[in-house]
């Protein structure tokens, strides 16, 4: 997927567009479970989401009764080689972190 991301607009995905293509992920499943458009089954099927094939630095996307992910969990990124690598929570590991961070050059 983020190599699909890279040819086609010849950029490296950014952190927001991460973000906001996982959210349109979820929306489409919830789309789709729900069989309709109806606000009140999308909610239901959000509600009810399970969702263990996503791009995001966490386990399985799911929501609490008050609408938060409660498997969200931040990631740690450094820009290595000009590339935004993770380099935390341990499990999701890219690169070793590099430190201190050298200095910009340009």
């Amino acid at each position: 997927m983020f190599e699909a991301y890279q040819k086609r607009f010849n950029s490296v995905m950014s952190n927001h567009g991460v973000q906001g293509y996982q959210v349109m992920f979820v929306l489409k499943d919830a789309l789709e479970r729900a069989g309709s458009t109806d606000r009140e089954k999308v909610r239901d099927a959000i509600s009810k989401t399970n969702l263990t094939d996503h791009i995001l630095t966490q386990d399985a996307i799911r929501f609490d009764d008050a609408g938060e992910n409660v498997n969200a969990s931040p990631a740690l990124l450094q820009v290595q080689g000009g590339k935004p690598l993770v380099v935390g929570p341990a499990r999701f590991v890219e690169a070793k972190p590099v430190f201190p961070v050298p200095k910009w050059k340009g």
